[in-house]
């Protein structure tokens, strides 16, 4: 799949993952501390 302008999604598409790891995309968990 091509998109014109992948950048322009990669921010939505990495934040509809919930990846415990990918911290500056989960910002709706900064209430959550991972790992203790």
């Amino acid at each position: 799949m091509e998109h014109p302008q992948p950048w322009a999604v990669e921010s939505e598409l990495i934040a509809g993952l919930d990846l415990p790891l990918n911290l500056d995309q989960n910002r709706h968990e900064q209430g959550v501390e991972a790992g203790v």
